[in-house]
This record gives C-alpha cells, structure tokens and sequence, in this order.
C-alpha cells in the first residue's frame, strides 16, 4: 500500500548516521501508526529496539548492503528472513525524497506466475541456508547462519528470500536465488518516495529492495522513517 500526502511536520536536516532516532520525534511517525497494520514492534538489534528508526545514507556504508548503503543497488530480501520473529509488514515514510533512489517491490504471486511446478516444488523444500545479519550477531545471536530453510512457506503462502544472505545446498537450488532475482528485474514495481509518501510492505509476500543513488551528505539527503509491525505478538 503506498499512502500520499501524509503530513510530515517540520523535517530536519538529514543526519550522517542512523543511531539518532531524529524521525522517530517527526509528525510523519506519528501518523505512520495509524497506518501499518498490526501492532508496531521492535527489535533491540534494530537502533537499540527504537520503533522508529532512521534510514538514511551513512559515508562509511556508501557501498554496503544495508539500509545506509547508497552507492550500490540494495539486494532484494524479506526483511530479517534469518528470524523466525521477523515482522509481517514494514512501513517506510519518506520526510526527504531523492529522485535518483528508487523502491522496488516484488509480490508473491508475480513470482509464482513465472516459475515452472518444479521450481515450485523445489522452493518448499528445505535446501537453503541464510546468513544472520551483522547487526544481529554483534547483539548477540546465536552462530552466524540459520536452515537449513524453504523459500516458499505454510503451502507455497509465505516468501522468504535474501540475495546477499541465502545460499543453496545444492547447484540446482543455488541457481534458483539468480532465478528469483530475474524475474523480480523483469517485474519489479518501482517507487521513487516523495515527501508524505508512507510505503506499506507485507514482509510475508513481498520482497523489496532499492536502487543505487549518489548521497551528497549535506543535510538534503534522502530520509525515510522505518517500522516493523506484526499480527500476533
């Protein structure tokens, strides 16, 4: 579900790091609880279990593949795929947009329209293993990797996917991470956020990724507000 026009309040200049929860206090945040279903949640591995966390472009990180990155295309994912607690939809509100950044989204069923009953078949088995997100480890999870794991979930209901985490167990499965990646470059949805722009996304059926941008780290970069929610708690 993308919202418009949502009221932002005053927005700050764009911060240089992610750790200072500025959006969380913006009038955009309060009205993003009204809007993401469920109830909102958070993770202290997540800017120290801020429910609303920063996500903007970080100097250090310009070719990481997170959400401070900025220089390279963020890889497409389910958000904490590794977590069996991950949440059911994540919610981005834009307070200062860029027009070289772009939002891509992927939904389940697009998916399944272009891959065979085999391939379908495969992704429910077992046959993948995904990496745990540094931020997690150093928080402390326990080992570095997770699986082994299915793709598809609950009868072919549910995605899970990470193109920079998961690796296949076998040649066949690992050549369905690039086949997955095909079909969302071919049918991607784009979103280049605005001001007042709040993106839903159901973490459950969808993956989403971003495309590279050029920072300029002068206080008018791109700043989003970012939070998790889930159904059941």
């Amino acid at each position: 579900m993308l919202f418009r026009g949502v009221p932002t309040g005053p927005v700050p200049p764009t911060p240089l790091k992610n750790t200072l929860g500025i959006g969380a206090g913006t009038v955009l945040a309060e009205r993003m609880r009204a809007l993401v279903p469920g109830t909102l949640v958070a993770y202290k591995e997540e800017a120290n279990g801020a429910l609303f966390q920063d996500v903007v472009p970080v100097p250090a990180l310009e070719t990481a593949q997170t959400s401070t990155g900025s220089r390279v295309p963020l890889e497409i994912h389910t958000e904490q795929a590794f977590s069996e607690a991950r949440p059911d939809f994540l919610a981005l509100g834009c307070l200062r947009g860029d027009p070289g950044a772009t939002t891509y989204t992927l939904d389940l069923e697009t998916l399944v329209r272009h891959l065979t009953p085999e391939e379908l078949e495969m992704l429910q088995r077992p046959l993948w293993t995904i990496g745990v997100d540094l931020s997690f480890r150093m928080n402390g999870w326990p080992g570095d990797r997770v699986g082994p794991v299915a793709i598809l979930r609950d009868g072919g209901r549910r995605l899970v996917f990470d193109q920079d985490l998961m690796e296949g167990l076998t040649p066949e499965a690992h050549g369905l991470i690039g086949r997955i990646v095909d079909i969302y470059e071919a049918h991607r949805v784009g979103y280049v956020l605005e001001p007042g722009d709040v993106l839903v996304i159901d973490n459950r059926t969808t993956v989403h990724g971003r495309s590279a941008f050029e920072p300029r780290f002068d206080g008018t970069d791109r700043f989003l507000v970012r939070c998790f929610s889930k159904y059941t708690v």
